[in-house]
């Protein structure tokens, strides 16, 4: 499905006002809309496709221009002809793409002219059981590229093997990890983002309207299929705890509120505006709409909140993912796919902490007097309105980074009833073979008042998450990697974004920035992260987590709740900011070292965004060698 891409609220927590902690302040959602599917059966980033009957194996082929031998289990879509990896490259994307009617639609304008199709409108689908069949797929296309001659290939098509490899390995490793996940949460759940993504389905054409009703009617199959998953997941000692099932209760009666007015009701009407229809016409679909909310989608959400109250008492596990069999080994995969690292979480948790004692040093460093708590009480880094700060940033990163195409940008409000389940912006990915329309969605209820509006429209705008995906839209040739989600590599760079854009504006106190940012990192990413690896990986309890803070000074009760509920109802969730933050500025600061006197800031990020989105070990490897080559060439 589509991707959307979320920022964390940065209405961060003074550390000398505990008065000034609340909750409410934190909630944020995941910045991945990532279709976890039946406890993530199909890992492979944004799922590989795997057929479920066995296809005849094909003769056996050259690694070049011809079909490699396979065993039935994965899935080639496309023509026979051009080099392997390229068709591999499309099948992976095109599995993708149709496992259900939403993917098609949001990743490409035009699936025909890929000889893409889905026959019958769904939402996708649930299995109760592990499909074996899907590793098996995973281990038939690694079994595919070792037809391919490595060294043969060119420099890109590298980097596009190493990702492919690097995925299939990491996605073969989830196998007996089936409960482990869900793909419901009151924050990033699928009940949450599906109206989302239903709302911004275009109608171009009157089979547009049918489709998407048709899609609203399977709504109660599909909620249906979630549920039995969800059973059976309890079934098996993998329930939510009664707090966590509350939350998504609150969430589906979230949605369930104004049904009259709702805003599905709404989008709808507007959509049909674009079409060239009569006013009977457009009264008849209206009808037909509010027929299929009536009868499927409302229901669902109803069926949804009633399930989960009767799983309430059935969750056996009060704590982190280390109390599962295997959970630490469960989590130490879960948060190299987050992160989109090989880091072990021994090793991730040692970078946060010194990460923490470096901002520390900086926040200790300010002589706090009258006349920067005055600064600090009344800051504000925006320039005015959402709009004007995105153009703002545009402008400001314009001679720092390669220029990209040309495109447009709708900002749109979140609806209401979503408002409270909602970060205070998003960006959607762009379709891959049309990035010249972008959107992000903005929570106006968090956005009223916001102190620090310009690091947000950074992360979702410039130079972060919109122009990131137009730059790779355009400029990298792989579907895969283009299409894939890759949390850590893209929310590391989202992160960097908005820390950019403050480091060199000159609108504000420097130093008042510095202290400002010093602080948002430790609140919003570096402690959440931290406590998420000591409850899911070290086994800490809710005291544990508190005089983990307690130690740093920090004694908030409510503060290091919250952390410590996030842990266990999302697992990782801060982890693809945090570490990817880390990582991404170490990376980046490492070759500003290294070729700054020999590369423009434009150089640089160029090399850095021309490897495409990959696990940053190979975004790293190969970044140095574009560096070189840009070095040798200036």
């Amino acid at each position: 499905m589509r991707k959307i891409h979320h920022v964390i609220n940065h209405k961060f927590l003074r550390i000398t006002l505990a008065a000034a902690l609340s909750v409410s302040l934190l909630v944020s959602s995941g910045c991945s809309f990532l279709q976890r599917v039946a406890g993530d059966m199909q890992r492979l980033r944004d799922e590989s496709s795997v057929t479920e009957e066995s296809q005849e194996s094909t003769d056996e082929a050259e690694s070049k221009g011809k079909k490699a031998e396979s065993n039935g289990s994965f899935k080639m879509y496309g023509d026979d002809e051009g080099p392997l990896l390229q068709q591999l490259d499309f099948s992976l994307f095109a599995g993708s793409a149709t496992s259900d009617t939403l993917s098609l639609e949001f990743y490409l304008t035009d699936p025909e002219a890929f000889g893409l199709e889905i026959s019958d409108p769904t939402l996708g689908e649930y299995t109760v059981e592990e499909d074996e069949e899907v590793y098996r797929g995973y281990e038939d296309c690694l079994a595919m590229m070792e037809d391919i001659d490595y060294d043969e290939l060119s420099s890109g098509d590298k980097i596009l093997y190493d990702v492919i490899e690097y995925d299939l390995h990491e996605a073969l490793g989830y196998e007996g990890f089936y409960y482990y996940s869900t793909s419901l949460n009151s924050i990033t759940g699928m009940q949450t983002q599906l109206p989302l993504i239903l709302a911004e389905f275009a109608f171009d054409t009157t089979d547009d309207v049918e489709t998407y009703l048709l899609l609203l009617d399977d709504y109660s199959r599909y909620f249906e299929d979630m549920m039995a998953y969800e059973v059976a997941r309890a079934e098996a000692g993998f329930a939510p705890s009664d707090e966590n099932i509350e939350k998504i209760i609150d969430s589906c009666e979230s949605f369930l509120e104004d049904k009259d007015d709702h805003f599905l009701i709404d989008s709808f009407s507007e959509r049909l505006e674009t079409l060239d229809l009569s006013d009977s016409e457009i009264e008849a679909y209206e009808e037909r709409n509010i027929e299929a909310l009536e009868s499927s989608v409302f229901p669902a959400y109803e069926m949804l909140a009633e399930s989960f109250e009767e799983l309430l008492g059935t969750g056996e596990n009060e704590g982190g993912l280390l109390n599962f069999p295997d959970g630490d080994k469960y989590y130490a995969l879960l948060m190299m796919s987050e992160t989109s690292t090989d880091m072990t979480p021994e090793e991730a948790a040692e970078a946060i902490e010194n990460s923490i004692d470096e901002q520390l040093e900086i926040i200790f460093s300010v002589d706090y007097d009258d006349e920067f708590d005055e600064l600090y009480n009344s800051y504000s880094f925006s320039v005015g309105s959402t709009e004007e700060n995105l153009e703002y940033c545009k402008d400001l990163i314009a001679d720092a980074f390669p220029e990209i195409m040309d495109h447009d940008v709708t900002l749109k409000a979140v609806p209401s009833q979503l408002e409270d389940f909602f970060s205070p912006a998003a960006y959607l990915s762009c379709p891959i073979d049309d990035p010249t329309d972008n959107l992000i969605l903005t929570n106006e209820s968090q956005l009223d008042g916001y102190p620090n509006l310009l690091d947000t429209i950074a992360h979702e705008g410039y130079p972060g998450h919109l122009y990131e995906a137009v730059y790779h839209a355009d400029n990298i040739d792989s579907y895969y990697q283009r299409s894939a989600s890759f949390s850590g590599y893209s929310e590391g760079w989202a992160m960097y974004a908005g820390e950019f854009i403050l480091q060199h504006t000159d609108l504000y106190d420097e130093e008042l920035v510095d202290y400002i940012y010093a602080e948002d990192k430790i609140f919003n990413t570096l402690i959440p992260a931290r406590i998420d690896i000591g409850v899911n990986y070290e086994g800490w309890s809710r005291d544990d987590a508190y005089e983990y803070i307690a130690d740093l000074g920090l004694e908030y009760r409510d503060f290091s709740d919250y952390c410590y509920d996030m842990a266990i109802e999302i697992p990782c969730y801060y982890l693809s900011y945090c570490v990817g933050q880390i990582e991404t500025n170490r990376i980046l600061a490492e070759a500003f070292d290294a070729y700054g006197d020999d590369l423009s800031p434009a150089q640089i990020h160029e090399a850095y965004l021309a490897v495409g989105p990959a696990p940053l070990p190979i975004v790293e490897k190969y970044f140095n060698e574009n560096l070189e080559n840009a070095k040798n060439n200036d």
